[in-house]
């Protein structure tokens, strides 16, 4: 039976291999318990060596064949289950292209058993920065706001990518506590995500914190990186997410003064700050 599949794995008849797993599958779930001979066949030969071949050969060929190809074999691993689990992941977190790595994610079992082994195996070490982004992302496929612990030291990876990817693991599994997450990230991570930060929290509702942060953005601006500074300001103002106070006026008329000294004041920076102004009544 093993040689069959292997044989139609080599053949890329992926129809035909999906069927005959499927079927297999059904059979190995659907065996009556008077039948435990038969049950323990199909789960001695699914653990054997040669079966393990042929998952590597499966991830194999899903790497290097076209797109059309790879939505079809993406259908015959639902039947493999988590036998390929950790060789889909060992690939994810090793393979160069973008696109291979993203249909990777889509196959990946979601299971914790499956998953958060190779995730603590690779955060507890020293790791390219590209092996810790995949492995924060992969550990969102959980969808568990409770493994924020294990990334939050994350926010402060010297590399803004690995910092990208906690937001999104922020972004995506969301949890109680997804406000205060995003503020501490506010914080602490590379200038070149701000802007992306101020629309998450614009976006999750205002607040007396997100309210403090964005006065404390606009306080310190001319710290924030000048590649970044204009747009992150625009945002803050265009939000009218400031503490209604006199110090709040203030800023915002400061930096009208500034946008009329470079002759900017019909520029995006000028009308957001003139439209939260208004806000502040």
């Amino acid at each position: 039976m093993l040689f069959l599949i292997e044989t139609m794995l080599q053949r890329r008849l992926w129809a035909e291999t999906e069927f005959l797993l499927k079927t297999l599958s059904r059979v190995r779930n659907e065996i009556l318990p008077s039948h435990c001979e038969m049950r323990l066949s199909l789960a001695a030969c699914f653990a054997s060596p040669a079966w393990e071949r042929i998952v590597d050969a499966m991830v194999a060929s899903f790497t290097r064949i076209k797109f059309e190809e790879r939505q079809r074999l993406k259908k015959v691993f639902q039947h493999v289950g988590e036998n390929a689990g950790g060789r889909l992941i060992e690939e994810l977190f090793r393979h160069p292209e973008k696109e291979v790595r993203i249909a990777l994610f889509e196959v990946i079992p979601r299971r914790t058993c499956v998953i958060l082994p190779a995730i603590l195996k690779r955060l507890a070490s020293k790791q390219p920065w590209y092996v810790l982004r995949n492995a924060v992302l992969l550990l969102a496929l959980l969808d568990d706001s409770g493994f924020f612990r294990l990334v939050r030291p994350f926010l402060k990876h010297p590399d803004h990518r690995v910092q990208k990817a906690v937001i999104d693991f922020i972004a995506l599994v969301g949890g109680d506590e997804m406000r205060d997450d995003l503020i501490e990230a506010l914080l602490v991570v590379d200038d070149r995500l701000l802007p992306g930060l101020v629309l998450l929290l614009q976006q999750h509702g205002g607040g007396e914190e997100v309210e403090a942060a964005f006065f404390s953005l606009l306080s310190d601006r001319h710290q924030i990186d000048v590649a970044v500074r204009d747009e992150v300001v625009a945002r803050v103002c265009e939000s009218c997410l400031l503490p209604p106070v006199e110090k709040s006026r203030e800023i915002l008329l400061r930096i009208l003064e500034e946008e009329k000294y470079a002759g900017c004041s019909d520029g995006p920076i000028a009308m957001a700050a003139t439209k939260a102004l208004a806000t502040l009544g």
